[in-house]
């Protein structure tokens, strides 16, 4: 008996060995070093400082070579780096001493004598640059450059302004005979705004509440995300930890849960829908007043929309230098300039779709392509109010249809396919379905035609005193509905990337059949069951943050941008420096966001309503009332009703606003 522990032991220890034997990182310890920055700053400094920053591809000249062949192996791993290729940035004074006047052949001569050591070969496959200490650095703008001066124009205009309406405000309005048009810039007036309450709104419209919840929980999503992408493009120190990352159940959640952004959409068009039905009460629409909403809608938006882009077309690029800042932030900045006109047209996702420009806007793009068509389908049916599901469920149909051809022709997978290292560091550049699907609008059809049916599917329910407070069974769904959602993510974990092409392009279409269906289960049920869910997500500590939300979400990538393209050393990656990353953008953004909301997008949104009410187009004239639709899309933007303050003679200033 006394032998049986040494045994146990041995046997233990056996297995230890067997296990290092079959150790899984071992091959990758034998690789060569994926990412290399040397010290940036430092080099540059120098009289004859030269940095350059390139790829490179792995060959072979010497056969047998086992290194190589375990590249070549590991290349072959879609969720893995691509292996073959190199990434180095070096100081060429202090790493590759040499008389040869050529920057990029000295480059590729000096990488290539540092893989001859390792019994390998490599080649120059893109030089990304080469930046001398005599050459201007990236951080100097361009104050001769014409966009350049009129954006700091714009900014100069709009602070001048707000003193004008300071001023206007305090020492020459008088109760009752304020012009509107001064007034709009009044920053007194838009602070009232963004802290006013719903006390005096429709209580129709205080159900709508549970909102803030949601938008402020999917904006910190968004800004996860987007961290996650960019920290994968940035040069790794240790490249496996997002290998592992995005090849884990986690990274499939992530991957998964990409399709749920189109959970924006839903609301935008139910919001847009049922603000319509609340004032079709009083005002008879028609489709001859399309132009004025789709009007409307379009100045929501533009004022924070298209000054990110003209910053991002302008000042961003000289915010910052680093090693990693042409690569991540100047090449973007060039394509926003180039892509200025088709993004404010909302046209991004047609022409030159692969190159992005504030990958954030692309959902603002596919909301206002779809509105044009759900706009007028609402305005439609509102004459036709007991045939709308009909007609919405047979749209349903078709809109799966087209989506079933699109993904079956052109090959389209669901999201959590292509979240891979590669396609995150190349932005989406070889997956094909992101452009042919994600940031296309028939793969987000389906979710908006879900968001107006629930529209005139909550208004008839609450015309019929429909209360689901009675339903145990609804009340049920409701509690399993989002544990149903976290099962819904791991299948794709376990079953579906196993499944063969045709499956895989049908899950594309069950795929969005199914975030539509759940998450307009998920709306009805959140504003009409009175729980301690409803109460959590009405809370009125989220209103005033949930108002910066379209600030936030517009300004947040180019926060993150600044800040990992600003570092000069390679990204440590963990998931502390995720959740760090992720606070500091957010809390960053929602700072920028502030006089950015305060001082442009409220402005500028009063002032172009007013013009626009008082032009005395009949088209205009039933919707100049307090109650014109506002409808919240997923910029943030207001309810139907414009809230009002606590205090009466605030209300009294709001309402001659």
């Amino acid at each position: 008996m006394g032998r049986l522990p040494i045994v146990f032991l041995c046997l233990v220890f056996a297995s230890t060995v067997v296990y290092a034997e079959k150790d899984p990182e071992e091959d990758f310890r034998k690789l060569p070093k994926l990412f290399h920055l040397d010290d940036y700053n430092k080099c540059l400094a120098r009289q004859d400082g030269i940095y350059c920053l390139g790829m490179f591809e792995i060959y072979n000249d010497v056969t047998p070579n086992p290194l190589y062949d375990l590249i070549q192996e590991k290349a072959q791993d879609r969720y893995l780096y691509n292996r073959s290729l190199l990434h180095r940035g070096y100081c060429l004074p202090t790493r590759c001493p040499s008389n040869e006047t050529n920057a990029s052949t000295r480059f590729e001569r000096c990488v290539d004598t540092w893989a001859r050591s390792h019994a390998l070969r490599t080649r120059l496959l893109k030089l990304h640059y080469c930046h001398a200490h005599a050459q201007p650095r990236p951080n100097e703008p361009d104050t001769n450059d014409a966009a350049h001066r009129a954006f700091l124009y714009f900014i100069y205009l709009m602070i001048a302004m707000a003193g004008v309406g300071t001023v206007y405000d305090v020492f020459f309005a008088k109760k009752g005979s304020k012009n509107p048009y001064l007034m709009s810039f009044a920053p007194r007036i838009n602070w009232n705004h963004l802290v006013s309450n719903y006390q005096d709104v429709d209580p129709r419209l205080r159900q709508l509440e549970v909102f803030h919840l949601i938008r402020y929980l999917m904006g910190v999503g968004l800004i996860n995300y987007h961290v996650i992408i960019l920290t994968s493009a940035v040069y790794q120190n240790d490249p496996r930890y997002y290998e592992k990352l995005l090849s884990s159940r986690i990274g499939f959640v992530y991957g998964a849960t990409m399709t749920y952004t189109l959970t924006f959409v839903t609301m935008s068009n139910f919001l847009t829908g049922y603000n319509l039905l609340l004032l079709s009460d009083k005002i008879k629409f028609s489709w001859k007043m399309f132009p004025l909403l789709m009007i409307k809608r379009i100045i929501r938006m533009y004022p924070v929309y298209l000054l990110l882009l003209g910053f991002g077309a302008t000042w961003w690029k000289s915010m910052g230098d680093g090693p990693m800042w042409p690569l991540i932030l100047a090449n973007e900045s060039d394509v926003c300039r180039k892509k200025f006109w088709i993004s404010a047209g909302f046209l991004q996702t047609f022409f030159r779709r692969k190159e992005l420009c504030l990958v954030q806007t692309w959902i603002m793009a596919v909301d206002m392509q779809i509105h044009l068509f759900t706009l007028f389908l609402i305005l439609v049916l509102l004459k036709y109010r007991q045939h709308a599901v009909k007609v919405i469920s047979a749209l349903l149909v078709v809109a799966t249809a087209i989506l079933a051809h699109q993904a079956y022709k052109h090959e389209l997978v669901s999201s959590y396919l292509y979240v891979t290292p590669e396609v995150f560091r190349n932005f989406f550049i070889g997956a094909d379905s992101f452009f042919d699907l994600y940031i296309h609008p028939v793969g987000a059809l389906i979710a908006a035609l879900a968001g107006v049916m629930l529209a005139f599917v909550h208004k008839d329910h609450q015309e019929r005193n429909v209360n689901i407070n009675n339903s145990k069974i609804l009340i049920v769904m409701h509690h399993l509905a989002l544990p149903l959602l976290y099962y819904w993510w791991n299948l794709s974990y376990v079953y579906f990337r196993h499944y063969d092409k045709s499956t895989q392009h049908l899950m594309v279409v069950i795929d969005r059949l199914f975030t539509a269906s759940l998450a307009s289960f998920l709306l009805y049920s959140l504003i009409n069951y009175k729980g301690l869910t409803h109460r959590i997500c009405s809370w009125r500590g989220l209103r005033v943050i949930t108002r910066l939300s379209f600030s936030a979400t517009m300004i947040h990538w180019c926060i993150n941008c600044w800040l990992l393209a600003n570092r000069t050393t390679l990204h440590d990656s963990s998931m502390a420096y995720i959740i760090l990353d992720t606070i500091g953008v957010h809390v960053l953004s929602n700072i920028v966001a502030f006089p950015v909301t305060m001082f442009i997008e409220y402005p500028i949104q009063k002032f172009l309503d007013r013009v626009i009410n008082n032009t005395g187009h009949r088209w205009f004239a039933p919707l100049k009332e307090k109650s014109l639709i506002r409808n919240t899309s997923i910029n943030g933007a207001k309810n139907s009703a414009e809230p009002t303050t606590n205090k009466t003679n605030s209300r009294q200033e709001l309402k001659a606003e």
